[in-house]
């Protein structure tokens, strides 16, 4: 026979609790903020592209609240390059219903 008991168990997980800007550190998005149209930021992936296996690990994921911003970082990245390395931008665009809070 199989015997059960009922037992409580907790369980941590990762939850989003929102995107902080890598440059300047200001909360750029938050799900409790107010929502507001045409907002955007920038997501940033950088990496080099050298011979090896840490290739893989030099993957870095990025956010940036402003042109500003990303173009700070982008100028300290690019003056300790070697020359084999990727700077990949994209313009993360939401509309939102400004009604909605």
């Amino acid at each position: 026979m199989h015997k059960k008991e009922n037992k409580v168990q907790s369980v941590t997980e990762e939850v989003w609790i929102g995107t902080v800007c890598d440059q300047c550190n200001e909360v750029i998005v938050r799900p409790d903020l107010p929502k507001w149209n045409n907002f955007h930021y920038y997501n940033v992936t950088t990496h080099h592209r050298d011979w090896g296996n840490d290739s893989i690990d030099s993957y870095e994921y990025l956010d940036f609240c402003s042109m500003k911003c990303l173009l700070t970082h982008m100028k300290k990245y690019f003056e300790e390059a070697e020359g084999t390395e990727s700077y990949d931008i994209e313009r993360m665009s939401q509309t939102r219903d400004p009604s909605v809070s």
